[in-house]
């Protein structure tokens, strides 16, 4: 195999032996940047079309999920089964693809999911690692799991392959195919409905097309221009939607989610449910469904919500520990039951992630363009702690955050009401020409409403306090108009944000008690929501300070 050109400066490769001592596998590796305070590894393993630099390690307008997991503190590593990127080709690819049995069937591909991840342990003398698998790497990854339990922590199956009810015989592929860039097009777009807008850049698949077919060194030879796969994955996925799934989900034994995308015809609300239900022994369990995606969510533009999902599920938020905030923004869709594992208390739900907040015009949570926040992850931990924030407060807010997601508005008009209403706080949303700048007003409003929302479900990461930063700096010269292109006052003086503190802390109660929430549990909102604004405005206050004074 020729030299696989690294994609980050940082990242490192290894050829390891697989399971045919003959053929090696490629893994690719990119540690988070330090200092790190905990151990937290990922493996990523690819579906049934691209590999590992084609997925997670790729980056769009220079950032990539494998960037989002290092922030967060992962060492991520990517696995090209046998027959894909940089790992070697089955000999009968050489060969006329007729009469050959389809290559790369799960079973063979779990035993090079086992070595790859011996040979990460090892590396890192770790006993336990996560997985995260896509589309049909779910049924390689769900037999390695099934078969070892003690080395997998927890086990993301985003866009996994189900068992459907049909009994008709699954169509026969040859040994291998090519796949063209333009098949990937088409199939990168057919799930999005008519009249709906594209979730794929065309610029981003104009990037990413070249890098697709130098996976393949002859692909160019070929006409059309294409890259030479194994077939075993997408004879696979045909035999599941024929009743044959290539591997139990009941021997997995790990904490488990599915993500999914509102418009993935491969895993429809019935494939979810039926795996969901499969997987048995599974101690915790999520079915996360994000609106506006598809089967290939992660190269779109609501990568950024897989990205939040699959980090937090990771980080294991559903389990009562500081710093681990439960749920992103999610909408309950079903009923929550409990069942225990040992001493600790277990929740399985559904949750449907809407994602429309990606369209709100400079709303850049998570984005690599957005501010990186001076503080630690530490010092986030000390501040909460003199502000009180507790779990509990968390979850008060979560358990209420339908109110806040249905009042969110009226809220903050309410709020800025107040503003209205008193000249010296208005004259900062007008433009030039003294008078209020409507579209700058509209603007911000919408990411005002996100905020109340965020505030309520956005998990203590590096992340949500990268964005307290951005935030903080956006009413300040350095940013103040920046985002929206305006004219309007280049700062908000300090003193306004902390004096609007009682106004959307007390200015909430009336929207509780509206609501019926009474007694004790009103007191727990009450406290619970100071506290939160308490925090972000505190943070909001750092880019105003001079270096050692915050």
């Amino acid at each position: 195999m020729p030299a696989v050109p690294k994609l980050d400066p940082r990242e490192e490769h290894f050829r390891i032996a697989s399971e045919t001592d003959s053929l090696s596998l490629f893994l690719r590796y990119l540690g988070p940047a330090p200092p790190v305070t905990a151990l937290k590894i990922v493996l990523y393993i690819h579906g049934a079309t691209f590999p590992s630099a084609l997925s997670i390690a790729h980056r769009f307008d220079g950032y990539s999920w494998r960037d989002d997991l290092n922030a967060a503190g992962y060492h991520v590593w990517g696995l090209d089964f046998l027959g894909f990127g940089g790992s070697d080709r089955y000999p009968e690819m050489s060969e006329s693809s007729e009469g050959t049995p389809a290559l790369g069937r799960a079973e063979v591909a779990s035993r090079q999911i086992e070595k790859a991840v011996d040979f990460i342990l090892k590396r890192h003398g770790a006993d336990r690692l996560s997985l995260i698998a896509h589309s049909w790497g779910s049924m390689p990854a769900g037999l390695f799991a099934g078969r070892n339990p003690e080395q997998i922590d927890r086990i993301v199956f985003f866009a996994p392959i189900a068992q459907r009810r049909n009994q008709l015989s699954p169509k026969k592929f040859p040994g291998w195919r090519l796949v063209s860039v333009e098949e990937q097009w088409n199939r990168f777009v057919e799930d999005v409905p008519q009249g709906s807008p594209a979730v794929l850049s065309k610029r981003h698949f104009e990037e990413w097309g070249p890098m697709y077919l130098d996976t393949d060194e002859l692909s160019r030879t070929h006409s059309p221009e294409g890259v030479k796969t194994p077939t075993g994955p997408v004879q696979e996925i045909a035999e599941a939607h024929a009743g044959q799934l290539a591997y139990d989900p009941g021997l997995i034994k790990a904490p488990a989610a599915i993500i999914r995308g509102e418009w993935d015809h491969l895993v429809t609300d019935d494939d979810a449910r039926w795996l969901f239900g499969a997987l048995k022994n599974s101690p915790i369990k999520r079915d996360i469904k994000i609106s506006h995606a598809t089967h290939l969510m992660h190269l779109e533009r609501n990568r950024y919500a897989l990205y939040r999902e699959a980090q937090q599920f990771l980080d294991g938020g559903d389990q009562p520990s500081i710093g681990l905030r439960g749920k992103c923004a999610a909408d309950r869709t079903g009923t929550s039951t409990d069942s225990t594992s040992g001493d600790k208390e277990m929740k399985e739900s559904t949750l449907t992630y809407d994602t429309d907040q990606t369209q709100i015009s400079g709303y850049d949570y998570g984005k690599a363009g957005s501010a990186h926040s001076p503080l630690s992850l530490e010092e986030l931990r000390q501040l909460e702690q003199s502000v009180g924030w507790s779990e509990e407060d968390a979850q008060v807010l979560q358990r209420h955050g339908e109110l806040f997601k249905t009042h969110a508005e009226k809220m903050v008009d309410s709020w800025r009401a107040v503003i209205g209403a008193q000249p010296h706080l208005a004259k900062w949303f007008f433009g030039p020409d003294g008078k209020p700048d409507d579209e700058y007003k509209a603007k911000v409003k919408k990411r005002f409403i996100q905020w109340v929302v965020d505030a309520c479900f956005r998990p203590h990461d590096q992340t949500w306090l990268n964005y307290q930063e951005e935030i903080g700096l956006r009413h300040t010269p350095e940013k103040k108009n920046l985002t929206d292109g305006r004219q309007t006052p280049p700062l908000v003086p300090l003193r306004y944000l902390i004096g609007f503190i009682p106004v959307v802390t007390i200015g909430a109660r009336k929207f509780f008690a509206d609501a019926g929430i009474a007694g004790s549990e009103l007191r727990r909102l009450e406290d619970a929501w100071t506290r939160a604004v308490q925090l972000h405005i505190t943070l909001w206050s750092r880019p105003y300070a001079k270096d050692g004074l915050w």
